[in-house]
């Protein structure tokens, strides 16, 4: 609130928008770029699946 009070009155409908998005992304088996980030750090906490990931290819582009 204190960072965006311009949007105070919008915060349900802004929270309605934000679970649509989220839902929708679970159905339809996608991820945005954050997914991508955030799911990319939680594999490479496993020791086990670096050297698995990094097996098949030099490098990897991703490209938004």
């Amino acid at each position: 609130e204190a960072e965006w009070p311009q949007y105070v009155g919008e915060a349900a409908e802004l929270a309605q928008v934000g679970d649509a998005y989220e839902a929708r992304k679970r159905k339809l088996d996608a991820m945005d770029y954050d997914d991508l980030l955030l799911n990319l750090a939680l594999l490479l906490e496993d020791p086990a699946v670096l050297p698995v990931l990094a097996s098949p290819c030099r490098y990897v582009l991703v490209d938004e």
